[in-house]
């Protein structure tokens, strides 16, 4: 019943992302790990979340949350989804201007 309700086409969607959405976030963990192994200044995100002493791997989808939950709860929805539209668009985007080989980002982290 509870299928029936929300439509199969829903899982279509959300399957790719949720698959994207966690091997990017491994992929990230080991790009960050391997730039900031033995610097003494870690990005600037990294410097100014310290004092929480909670790890980047909890603390970012914990941000992700706290930054998507307003948008996602916007009171006029027309808005909340326009702006979710465009985020998502620049997200693709620029991931795949940054990831490109030979890309700075892309030589801190060995890809097969």
């Amino acid at each position: 019943l509870f299928f029936e309700r929300i439509d199969y086409s829903f899982f279509l969607i959300l399957l790719p992302r949720v698959i994207h959405d966690l091997t990017a976030f491994a992929f990230y963990m080991v790009h960050d790990a391997n730039r900031n192994a033995g610097s003494r200044s870690p990005n600037l995100i990294y410097r100014f979340l310290r004092f929480s002493r909670i790890s980047p791997a909890v603390l970012g989808p914990l941000l992700a949350l706290g930054i998507a939950l307003p948008i996602t709860l916007q009171s006029s929805q027309q808005v909340g989804l326009q702006i979710i539209f465009v985020l998502a668009s620049t997200h693709y985007l620029t991931e795949t201007v940054t990831w490109r080989r030979g890309t700075p980002h892309r030589l801190q982290i060995s890809v097969r």
